[in-house]
């Protein structure tokens, strides 16, 4: 069993259909060098605000080919680092667990009025359907259909509070820790728990929106209100203090 962690969104090929994207690329380019019956499990690190876009590029970077693109790339990278790992996987094994609670997103009135403006300025566009791909490009072009959309969630979330309680997992193997984190957490947090929470473990790997835990971004204290696609209450239905309550676990 070889594994990964790798710190990228796994939202190459877009759309709404099911696709292993590029991680089945890379398993597969990973696999197919390892001996039989060898498993390879690539692991999502903390890639709320981390993607393969090139914003500087024209090429087409939402499809099958970037996706193999990228997997191809990190299988291949993968595979160069083997001959310098170590075994670590030594007994004991040890696993933890633990719940917390996270009220939801917080509105301010300013907010909820500036939805409910938004809301009623766009009262003729159509509605967001269930086929619709949103992207934050389409929010960046403030498409009316999509402003009244994310409005609408605002009014939701004030009416209607998300509040969330996270299942933490944790799986620790000598000097490595396994660690299932909730939603899509910003890089930033990923590398906080490993650098100070986690200062312990030689090797600390965070995989991100365990257990159903619930889709949605956790952007970084200093992120929230500054605007774009992940801070929008459609995005992260979670409280601004969910950083401060996973840290204190």
């Amino acid at each position: 069993l070889l594994i990964a962690n790798i710190v990228n969104h796994s939202d190459t090929i877009g759309g709404n259909g099911v696709s292993a994207d590029w991680p089945g690329f890379a398993r597969r380019t990973v696999e197919s060098q390892l001996g039989e019956g060898a498993m390879f499990v690539p692991i999502i690190g903390t890639a709320g605000n981390i993607n393969h876009f090139d914003v500087a590029s024209d090429l087409n970077q939402t499809c099958y080919a970037e996706a193999e693109r990228i997997g191809t790339g990190i299988g291949a990278t993968i595979l160069n680092a083997l001959d310098s790992l170590k075994p670590c996987c030594e007994m004991p094994l040890e696993s933890r667990f633990t719940e917390v609670y996270v009220p939801g997103h917080e509105v301010s009135d300013e907010e909820y009025n500036e939805a409910l403006a938004t809301v009623e300025k766009y009262k003729d566009e159509p509605d967001v359907s269930a086929s619709d791909d949103l992207t934050s490009e389409d929010l960046a072009r403030k498409l009316p259909k999509v402003l009244k959309h994310f409005a609408k969630q605002v009014l939701i979330l004030r009416d209607e509070p998300k509040n969330t309680t996270f299942p933490l997992p944790a799986i620790f193997v000598n000097g490595v820790a396994i660690l299932g984190v909730p939603g899509e957490p910003f890089v930033e947090i990923g590398l906080e728990i490993r650098k100070e929470i986690f200062a312990d473990k030689p090797q600390t790997l965070c995989s991100i929106m365990n257990n159903g835990s619930g889709s949605g971004y956790i952007p970084n204290l200093w992120n929230y209100r500054r605007g774009g696609y992940e801070n929008t209450p459609r995005s992260n239905p979670f409280s601004i203090h969910t950083v401060s309550v996973l840290k204190n676990v």
